[in-house]
């Protein structure tokens, strides 16, 4: 699921490889790591809730992130 997943985003004329690595690791950390309220909904909603929305908002907070990124980067070059 996931390689196929990869596979269609990588087939997007816009996509940018390092965009997607960076998305990920950003996603990973997010998750891993837990600050403010990812963490708290990890805590407080018990059950698959919690799971499912801790990790909806690590996304979030990572494509956001990388949005950021993405921007401040364009302004440089």
């Amino acid at each position: 699921m996931i390689a196929y997943s990869t596979m269609i985003t990588l087939s997007y004329p816009y996509i940018e490889i390092l965009a997607l690595v960076f998305s990920f690791a950003a996603f990973r950390l997010f998750d891993i790591w837990k600050p403010s309220t990812i963490g708290w909904i990890d805590r407080e909603w018990k059950g698959g809730y919690g799971v499912m929305m801790d990790d909806v908002l690590a996304g979030v907070a990572a494509g956001l992130l990388t949005a950021l990124l993405l921007m401040g980067v364009g302004k440089l070059f």
